[in-house]
């Protein structure tokens, strides 16, 4: 008489990255701000808030800082790699078409961010996890689905930002823009929109 198999083991572990991108979005959401392109149910938002609850700000600054320094190297090592093949195809870097350059740049601006954004993300978690009491958390059924929601809304706005990149940079070329007046004002402008934001988010009451 054959024996019915076991059932397949339950995955108990809690998704900390998923954990911590809870902690930046419940910040985001109660900071009164919208981030487009990334935009969640009220289940949804809800999960990632009961999720991300344990993270302190602390640990949560912490989690950030290790982000971007992991996705500063891999930002690098694409440059790196990029630059090396453009050199190896054009020895005469004053023979490189604009197109040519603007669409490599494009893809690796794509892959840098689109792949090096969430592997950044996953590894600081890991990092910075073991230092986050998450034994009041649980795993839910649906935090596959939306982990992996995420990382498509991060692929998304990578694919929309790289799509305007290539188009709009070769009519600048085309047109011969003069780029010093523009990149002043909105340098200005990011400058004034990130105070902005950041008064509003710390006159808010907290909690």
């Amino acid at each position: 008489m054959s024996q019915t198999p076991p059932a397949p083991a339950l995955d108990t572990s809690l998704d900390t990255g998923l954990a911590f991108w809870g902690a930046n979005m419940m910040r985001i959401v109660d900071s009164g701000m919208k981030w487009p392109g990334f935009s969640y149910s009220d289940e949804e938002m809800a999960r990632l808030r009961a999720i991300g609850a344990p993270v302190t700000y602390l640990k949560y600054q912490l989690f950030t800082w290790i982000t971007a320094a992991i996705f500063i190297v891999i930002a690098a090592c694409g440059i790196g790699v990029m630059f090396w093949a453009m050199l190896a195809a054009y020895p005469d870097t004053s023979k490189t078409p604009a197109s040519v350059f603007v669409a490599t740049l494009a893809c690796v601006a794509l892959v840098s961010i689109g792949w090096g954004v969430p592997v950044s993300m996953r590894l600081a978690a890991k990092i910075v996890a073991p230092h986050v009491d998450f034994s009041t958390i649980g795993p839910a059924p649906g935090d596959t689905a939306l982990s992996a929601k995420v990382r498509f809304q991060i692929w998304r706005m990578t694919a929309i930002m790289c799509g305007v990149f290539i188009p709009g940079t070769l009519l600048w070329i085309a047109w011969d823009i003069q780029a010093g007046p523009i990149v002043t004002v909105l340098k200005v402008a990011a400058i004034a929109v990130m105070t902005l934001s950041l008064w509003t988010a710390r006159r808010r009451p907290s909690g």
